[in-house]
């Protein structure tokens, strides 16, 4: 498959830096259709002037619909018809199908050179099934784990993300700084912004994933049961889970960067720190525990599990309410007040050794 005609370069006309990458799904005799995500339209809308437009490669785009960035974070856009790209097959796969198998992203990002896009295929597989929630939709979508030296880059969002010669998702959201694991959105969930009846579907068959050398080897992608990502209005950064400046999506605060416009400058990964003494526990620290196992433990019932099976105690009882961030919050804060949070790091880390946030 050819990268060039694969994706298309989606971006700002006056503010560079803003960009990201889309696809075609539909076209007729005068217009193509591609999709993009709903955050790499916001970011460039945050960099507006009344000069600013969304482009496609170099055309003018206009926005034919979009989703909520906290939950169906895709847009579809309109432009002159593309003669020299075809509509990509679409794809999906049946619920509770598809944990471990084989994935290419088509993406692309900027390096060295100011102005350069940079596009590249990225090897990697579907670890588990997640769904992504908030008070109007609940949508279903991936966790990512790439393989080898592939890394997701910033202007990866709205980049395709193919089993076989099918796209069956769409790359949003990069969950570590190094860029080894992100979610994405499955593509099905258009259907919830765009009534389209001339988009095919086929069903999609899972193939595990190539055995990646040791050396380079991810943690391995056990099967477990589908994760919930939770959209709240509890205990945001200042900073964007997406591109580090508001607190809009998907609340895994700093735990979660866009690979879309902005960004932050990724280079070698930084080592994990020390373990604390009991009396390190800072607000930074327990801050940085407390995003770790939100998104490892994104909803209250598996929070719940977590505290009885590790603590032996009700999470009910610790907090009195089933915002997942929030009881979070009272649980760190009760077992600091107990004496008891260098057990529950300690237990957190046991059962998640493979978390790259803490």
């Amino acid at each position: 498959m050819n990268l060039a005609t694969t994706i298309a370069l989606v971006s700002s006309s006056t503010a560079p830096k803003a960009f990201g990458t889309g696809f075609v799904i539909y076209q007729d005799e005068n217009f193509s259709y591609l999709v993009t995500c709903a955050h790499v339209l916001r970011d460039i809308e945050a960099k507006q002037t009344d000069a600013t437009r969304i482009l496609v490669n170099s055309l003018a785009a206009e926005i034919v619909t979009r989703g909520e960035v906290d939950a169906i974070d895709l847009a579809v856009l309109r432009v002159p018809r593309l003669f020299d790209r075809e509509p990509l097959p679409l794809g999906r796969f049946e619920f509770g199908t598809g944990e471990g198998t084989a994935i290419r992203v088509a993406g692309q990002c900027s390096r060295e050179v100011k102005s350069a896009r940079i596009a590249e295929w990225l090897d990697g597989r579907l670890r588990r099934e997640v769904a992504l929630t908030s008070q109007q939709h609940s949508v279903r979508g991936w966790r990512i784990a790439f393989q080898g030296n592939d890394r997701v880059q910033p202007g990866y969002s709205g980049g395709p993300v193919f089993v076989s010669d099918r796209v069956v998702a769409v790359a949003a959201i990069q969950l570590d700084k190094e860029g080894q694991e992100a979610i994405a959105i499955s593509l099905d969930a258009l259907e919830a912004i765009w009534s389209s009846s001339d988009l095919t579907f086929a069903t999609v068959a899972g193939t595990p994933a190539t055995e990646e050398p040791a050396g380079d080897r991810m943690p391995d992608a056990t099967p477990t049961a589908p994760t919930t990502v939770v959209n709240s209005t509890g205990d945001r950064d200042q900073r964007n889970s997406l591109n580090l400046n508001d607190s809009s999506t998907l609340n895994l605060d700093s735990l979660t960067q866009t690979f879309g416009a902005g960004g932050f400058s990724l280079g070698s990964p930084t080592p994990s720190p020390a373990k604390p003494a009991s009396g390190e526990w800072n607000g930074k620290r327990k801050k940085q525990l407390r995003n770790a196992i939100v998104a490892e433990y994104p909803d209250f019932g598996a929070l719940e599990r977590f505290v009885m099976d590790e603590l032996d105690e009700r999470l009910d009882t610790i907090a009195n309410e089933r915002n997942p961030i929030s009881a979070c919050f009272k649980l760190i804060e009760w077992a600091q007040a107990k004496g008891r949070i260098d057990e529950l790091a300690e237990a957190f880390r046991a059962e998640n050794p493979d978390c790259v946030a803490f």
